[in-house]
C-alpha cells in the first residue's frame, strides 16, 4: 500500500509539475550551458533564506506595456509579496507610472540628466536602482534586479533564496543569474543543473550589497555598466551562476539594445 501511495504522489508530482511549465508557457529559452564546473540543487544546504526574504527590483524606463506584462508574471510567482517588490522608473514617462501604480507596488522615480548615449542613462540609472533598493531595504543582504521585459518561471524566487546561500559561503562568486545566454529548449534540459561561468549575463540576477557598497559603488561607471562589471579588474578571478534551464525570459523585441531583426533570430 504504501509503495502504491509513493508512486501515486510521485505522478501527481509529475503532473503538477508539467501543468506549472505548460502555465509558463516558455519555461526554456535558449541553447546549451556550457560544460564545466556544475552545481546541482542538492549541493547546497537547505534553504536559509525564504523567496519573500529577497526584495526584488525591477528597472523600468518608457516601456509600459512590457511593464505590464512583467509585473503580472513577477506578481504570480510562488512565494512573492508585493512589499518587496519595487519598481525604480529612470525619467517620469505617465504610462509607466500609472502601470505600477495599478499593480499596487511602490514606485521610485530618478530624473534623466543631460544629453547622452542610452548606455550612459542606463549606467546612471542601475546605480541609482541598486543605491535604492539597498536603501529601502536595509536589512537585506541580496536584492534581485530584473527589467521590464522579461517574464518569470514559477521558481523565480525560490531559485535565488536556494542559491543565495552559495553566495554566502564561497568568495570565487560574485553573482547568480535566472539567465541562461545559451538556453535553448531543443538543448537544455535539466532543471536542476546549475553551473559557473566567468560571463555575467544578467537579466534577473541576485546583487551583493556587501560587493555594491564597498567595491562597485565608489567607482561606478560613467556607461556601458555591464561591460564594466565584467571586466578583470571588477570580477577578479570570482564566477557567476546560472542555470541549465532558465528561470525567466526575454520579451522585448524593442530597446536601447534590441530590435525585432535580433529578437526574431535568438527567440
Amino acid at each position: 500500500a504504501r509503495a502504491a501511495g509513493g508512486a501515486a504522489d510521485e505522478e501527481r508530482r509529475r503532473r503538477r509539475e508539467e501543468e506549472e511549465r505548460a502555465a509558463w508557457g516558455g519555461y526554456k529559452t535558449e541553447g546549451a550551458a556550457a560544460p564545466g564546473h556544475g552545481y546541482r540543487t542538492e549541493d547546497i544546504a537547505p534553504l536559509a533564506y525564504r523567496p519573500e526574504d529577497i526584495p526584488v527590483a525591477v528597472v523600468a524606463y518608457n516601456r509600459a506595456e512590457y511593464l505590464q506584462r512583467s509585473l503580472a508574471s513577477l506578481l504570480a510567482v510562488r512565494g512573492v509579496r508585493k512589499e518587496q517588490v519595487a519598481v525604480f522608473q529612470d525619467g517620469f514617462d505617465a504610462s509607466v507610472a500609472r502601470v505600477v501604480r495599478d499593480s499596487g507596488l511602490h514606485l521610485s522615480q530618478h530624473p534623466r540628466s543631460g544629453e547622452k548615449e542610452a548606455a550612459a542613462h542606463i549606467a546612471a540609472h542601475y546605480h541609482a536602482v541598486l543605491l535604492g533598493v539597498f536603501q529601502q531595504y536595509p536589512a537585506a543582504r541580496y536584492a534581485v534586479l530584473v527589467e521590464e521585459d522579461l517574464i518569470f518561471a514559477p521558481d523565480f524566487l525560490e531559485f535565488f533564496a536556494h542559491y543565495a546561500p552559495a553566495m554566502d559561503l564561497d568568495p570565487s562568486l560574485y553573482c547568480v543569474t535566472a539567465y541562461n545566454d545559451n538556453g535553448f529548449e531543443q538543448l537544455a534540459s535539466d532543471e536542476g543543473a546549475v553551473y559557473r561561468t566567468e560571463w555575467f549575463a544578467g537579466l534577473g540576477w541576485l546583487a551583493s550589497r556587501r560587493l555594491f557598497e564597498t567595491e562597485w559603488s565608489p567607482k561606478w561607471p560613467q556607461t556601458h555598466w555591464d561591460h564594466w562589471l565584467r571586466a578583470p579588474e571588477q570580477r577578479g578571478a570570482r564566477e557567476c551562476l546560472y542555470p541549465e534551464v532558465p528561470r525567466d525570459l526575454h520579451i522585448g523585441e524593442h530597446g536601447a539594445n534590441m530590435d525585432p531583426v535580433h529578437f526574431n533570430r535568438y527567440n
